[in-house]
Order: structure tokens, then sequence, then C-alpha cells
């Protein structure tokens, strides 16, 4: 044989070498993949922040990674941490999980009030189990998301208002009270205490989850009765906080109570007419030609009186307000006549003023379209002046005008002291 068709038989025979060679490398590689493998790896995503009494959202994911077909029946998905709560897998899950194909599960959790304080973070934790086989790498069967919990704070608003402006003696005063969430954090409803002394308050709208959401409101109403004894200005209190057991806190106080108020007149209420001041009888003047305006416009006059309550035996003020709604005439002469409660004695006398009978009467003077006084007046009560006491004021001016309030104070007794007995 020729050394040339030696190197040409050389040459041909190379590439099937070769291939033998591959072959030889390749055969015990295939015959391992050819091993059942069954390995399922999780994944979890959740919230960075959670908010407690919240409802947080994470997603689970458990991906096919060996080489065997799994009924997907075959796989659980549990929670430890909400003590071993077994997730479902979405509604477009398949019946069969193929090598690479994931299930996608959806956990909701309201995160509980035992995260605020010192805990400061949330780790959920979920685990894949199967029901047959051996997962070959148990290792990636469970996964952990951890998600910082936000500050445990609130900040609930109390709201209130009369229905009507005004009342008459004897009707029922009815007041709206609203609460609203403020803040970030919701907070259960069995939390939120709202008192009112004087008004019994019901439900009237409440969340149908029994949680106060961020941005959600509940309202309440209560009523107080009437009687001429509740003439004038009749105000009412109501406030909101949250109860101790509570793990939240708020920190703004300015809004948690609400006062609103509404005038009880009329009827028994009406006040008596002041009469018209008395006028030294001179020479008529000669008769004049009037035109244009009246020659003694009789001023819109108004006066208040402020209510509320005192002590038996302390000092309180009386606020007398004198306003003089005319757009256009002045109010001369104006003089104001205060008569004390029953029970109450002068502590100051105010500049300017004299008592007369135990009638207070101070000069105003006059007063500009638009224009008001307030006159303060220093009083004390008995220490047995405990119950209803009823203050007037009548404020008259020239050309006939005057105006009269009243208004009730509220007097309770001194608390008592108890004296500790002396042993030994």
């Amino acid at each position: 044989m020729t050394s040339t068709r030696r190197s040409t038989l050389r040459r041909l025979a190379a590439p099937a070498l070769a291939l033998a060679a591959c072959a030889a490398l390749a055969g015990p590689a295939a015959a391992e993949d050819k091993t059942p493998r069954v390995n399922l790896n999780t994944d979890l995503e959740g919230p960075a922040v959670v908010t407690v009494n919240a409802e947080g959202v994470w997603h689970a994911t458990v991906t096919n990674y060996g080489n065997q077909v799994i009924d997907v029946s075959d796989i659980t998905l549990r929670v430890p941490d909400l003590k071993g709560l077994v997730l479902l897998p979405d509604a477009d899950s398949p019946k069969v999980l193929h090598p690479g194909e994931s299930l996608r599960y959806t956990l909701r959790h309201r995160v509980g009030p035992e995260y605020c304080g010192t805990k400061g973070a949330l780790y959920m934790t979920v685990v894949a189990e199967l029901a047959t086989g051996e997962d070959r790498e148990p290792a990636d069967d469970a996964k952990t998301f951890r998600s910082d919990v936000a500050a445990c704070t609130t900040d609930l608003a109390i709201a209130k208002r009369a229905t009507r402006a005004s009342h008459l003696p004897g009707e029922t005063i009815t007041w709206d009270v609203t609460v609203t969430n403020q803040g970030h954090t919701p907070v259960d409803v069995d939390e939120v205490l709202v008192s009112d002394a004087t008004a019994g308050l019901e439900a009237v709208s409440l969340p149908d989850d029994g949680w106060l959401d961020p941005g959600e409101t509940m309202a309440m109403r209560g009523t107080t009765a009437t009687s001429d004894a509740d003439c004038g200005v009749v105000t009412n209190t109501a406030t909101v906080a949250l109860s101790k057991d509570s793990s939240l806190w708020d920190p703004r106080s300015d809004n948690d109570q609400a006062t609103a108020e509404t005038l009880v007149e009329g009827g028994a209420c009406a006040p008596p007419v002041p009469p018209a001041p008395k006028a030294t009888v001179v020479a008529p003047p000669p008769p004049a030609v009037v035109t244009g305006a009246p020659r003694c416009p009789v001023p819109n006059l108004a006066v208040r009186l402020s209510g509320g309550s005192a002590t038996a035996g302390g000092r309180t003020t009386a606020l007398v307000q004198v306003r003089n709604h005319s757009r256009a005439h002045a109010a001369r002469d104006m003089i104001l006549r205060y008569r004390l409660p029953a029970g109450a004695s002068l502590a100051s006398l105010p500049s300017g003023a004299r008592m007369s009978g135990g009638v207070l009467v101070h000069r105003i003077g006059a007063l500009a379209p638009g224009r008001g006084r307030d006159v303060r007046i220093a009083l004390r009560y008995a220490k047995d002046a405990v119950g209803r006491a009823r203050q007037q004021a009548t404020v008259t001016a020239a050309c006939g005008a005057g105006k009269a309030a009243s208004a009730v104070v509220r007097v309770r007794a001194l608390p008592v002291q108890l004296q500790p007995a002396v042993t030994g």
C-alpha cells in the first residue's frame, strides 16, 4: 500500500473516530439525565413596608426545577407564621406541573397589633411540601420575606353640630357627631371611644368590616331635652379617644374634642320688653319741616349672655356681649343693666359701673355701626347656691332702642375633701 493511499484512509477515518469519542464522552451524561429528579424551588415577594391593622399582599411562586411531571394536587404550600395556613394556587393554575413551569400563590393577611413596639419588622415564610416522592434539594423549598412595620400611630378627629340653629323650650336638641381616621393606620371600631356627658350617643353608620380605615368616617347621634330653664345658648361637647387596650397611639390632641351650640328661645323664653326711659317734659320746639331720614333713627342692637357652669363657693366671670348691627346708625347713650343671679354676689365692680337694687348699671356710651363691646363681670357664688341660676341683661339706647337676653348657669357643688383619720 502506497503512502498516498494510507494518508487518504487516515483522513477518512478521523471524523468517525471523533464521533465515536464524543459518543463515549456523552454516554454517561445522557444516562444521568434520564435519572428521575424531583426538585421544587420556592420564591416569595411582598411589601417593603406593612402597616399594623392593614392588609398586606404577598406573592409566592413554586417552580418545578426537576425533570419529572408533578401533579399539582401533590404540592402543598404552607405558611408556618400563620399557624400552618395552607395556600391554594391562583385560579388560573394548571393541573400538572411540567419541568420549568411554575405555580403562583397569593397571600392576603391583616397585620396584627403585636408588631407594634419592639418588633419593627415582619418575617413571612412559605414552605413547599410534596405528598409523594422525595425532593432532591430541600434547601430551596422554603423562602422568607422581610417587611418593615410602619409606626403604630393614627389620628382620630371628631366634629359635632346641632341639626338646628334654634329650638323652642321643651323641644329636643339633636346633635350629629362624626369621627374620621385622618392617620395612615386602620383602627378597630371597638377601640374608638366617643364620649358625651349630656347627650347619649348611638351609632348611625359604622364600617361594615369593623375597621375604621384611613380617610373613613363613622357617624353617631345624640339628643338633649330642654325646658324653659335652658333659655339662651346651649352648648354640648363630645370627645374621642383610643381605648386603653389599643396598641396604637394618637399623637394629636387638638382635634379630639368638638363643641357645638344652639339657641333655645321663644315661647316661655321670650325676654321682657324693657321700659322706655322716662324723658323730661320740656316745652316743644318750634315746628320744623322734616325731610329725608327720620330725626332719631333706631339702631339695631343685640345683647348676648354666656351660660355654662360655675362652682358653689368659687369665682366665675359672666360675659355680656353688646353689638350694634346697624349699617348706618350709631347707638347713642347706651346703658347696660345686668341682674345678678340668685346666690351670686359681685366680686369686683367693673370700671364705670354702679350697683342699684341688685342690678349692675353700666353706661357704655356710643357704639358706631357694626361695632360691639364686651363687658366682663366677676361674680362669686355662695357655697349653698347649687342648681340652676338665671342671669338677665338689658341694653337700652337713645331713640327707644332696647334688647334683653337671659342665660342659665349650672352651679355645681364644691367637691368634698375627706381628711384622713388620725391614728396612733
